[in-house]
């Protein structure tokens, strides 16, 4: 398992994610580490964006295919694509054939990908995220067919989408973009959210008290969304080293992050994605 992270604001996306690749022996009914290193994050910079992932990493311990690596061959064929969401539905599609073609069609095997970019409306640049997964439920116990789904506008509070049947794909896009000019984010996190989320709450809190005592970076420095995506997987990759059995820690190694402005279009990373 994982932990990958997505922050969107008006200004910028940014990603995050470990690099724990564990597999789980069935004979000792513990996870082994099998990467600690290299990135779970791949760019797609036809559309400003990136991928990362959770679950399924490696056909098996000793298997030369990785999805980071299906993941950076397939970045390749954005080039050929005018729309996100088409290239969205393309990716979903090839999945599915390379998960039947490897074997894993019918065993326990979950995969979700965050596929993240700018999408243009009329020449406004509008983020989205798609989610592309096969988990049907938030504990990633059950596995069904997978699925592709935009994750913005569903998110988003009720009272900024109560029209929502009225409007079309551009008008709900069109909501998202004034939901984060009014200076909202939208925060995602997936691979072990029961970790996250506390992890998360408490760096909000701290932000909140920098609010109050007026000491809070400008909005615009791309750090402070780089540092929401990136601390909280580090506060878990922590947590489980300190307090977790060896064979039970399935996060941990090197964090990276990416992060993409909207404005210019210029990609950074502190990790070298």
């Amino acid at each position: 398992m994982t932990v990958i992270s997505a922050v969107i604001s008006t200004h910028c996306i940014a990603v995050s994610s470990d690099s724990f690749l564990t597999v789980y022996n069935s004979r000792t009914k513990l996870s082994e580490i099998i990467e600690s290193k290299k990135p779970k994050i791949v760019r797609i910079e036809k559309f400003l964006g990136s991928f990362s992932y959770w679950g399924l990493a490696a056909k098996s311990k000793t298997s030369k295919w990785k999805t980071y690596d299906w993941l950076k061959s397939i970045s390749n064929d954005s080039k050929d694509f005018d729309k996100l969401e088409d290239y969205a539905l393309y990716v979903k599609d090839k999945l599915k054939v390379e998960i039947k073609s490897l074997g894993l069609e019918k065993k326990y095997t979950g995969i979700g990908i965050h596929l993240t970019g700018y999408e243009d409306y009329s020449g406004v640049k509008i983020p989205e995220l798609y989610l592309i997964s096969n988990y049907t439920d938030e504990f990633y116990t059950n596995i069904g067919e997978l699925s592709l789904s935009r994750q913005l506008f569903i998110t988003m509070p009720m009272e900024y989408k109560s029209d929502e049947e009225s409007l079309n794909q551009s008008e709900k896009q069109l909501k998202v973009k004034d939901y984060l000019s009014k200076g909202k984010m939208f925060i995602f996190n997936n691979g072990d959210p029961d970790m996250f989320m506390p992890m998360l709450t408490g760096y909000k809190e701290a932000m909140n008290i920098a609010k109050n005592r007026n000491a809070i970076k400008d909005s615009n420095d791309i750090e402070i969304y780089r540092n929401m995506a990136r601390r909280p997987i580090e506060m878990v990759t922590k947590a489980q080293r300190d307090f977790y059995k060896k064979g039970k820690i399935i996060v941990g190694g090197r964090v990276h992050d990416l992060v993409v402005e909207k404005a210019t279009g210029k990609y950074t990373s502190t990790s070298g994605v």
